[in-house]
């Protein structure tokens, strides 16, 4: 059986380890864990989650999202990510709020993919956004 004071030297050896003398930094910035257009896609179901919540005058126009939507999932994928959002939603203080809210989320992810650099997909959303704001698509 070691002794106390074999297992102290042992741990005092351990903790002053020398320091590199050049430890390498990577100066480049880290590769996102998810492609740009996802993300997109998860700000946007959150805000459509909120326009769905506001009501269903809100509800309508934000249909005007579903067209840019079915670029990159199929409607029941799209369907089912707005209900799985609308139960993340922050607590509801009022209408305008939640409006508020989607409007800077549908914003987001409109910067977000020209960050990114993804431009055509950038316009779509933007004029998926106009189109709501002119009060979406006729029923």
């Amino acid at each position: 059986m070691l002794s106390m004071a074999n297992w102290l030297d042992d741990q005092l050896r351990t903790i002053y380890d020398p320091v590199p003398e050049d430890p390498s930094i990577d100066d480049e910035p880290s590769t996102p864990l998810r492609h740009p257009i996802d993300e997109a896609m998860n700000k946007l179901v959150h805000a459509v989650a909120a326009f769905h919540r506001a009501g269903p005058h809100y509800s309508r126009k934000s249909e005007a999202f579903r067209i840019f939507a079915a670029g990159t999932w199929d409607q029941r994928l799209y369907d089912q990510r707005i209900l799985e959002a609308g139960q993340r939603l922050p607590k509801r203080r009022n209408v305008h709020q939640d409006i508020l809210f989607a409007e800077a989320e549908v914003e987001e992810a409109v910067r977000l993919l020209k960050r990114s650099g993804l431009e055509e997909d950038a316009r779509d959303l933007s004029w998926a956004l106009k189109q709501y704001r002119k009060g979406g698509f006729p029923l």
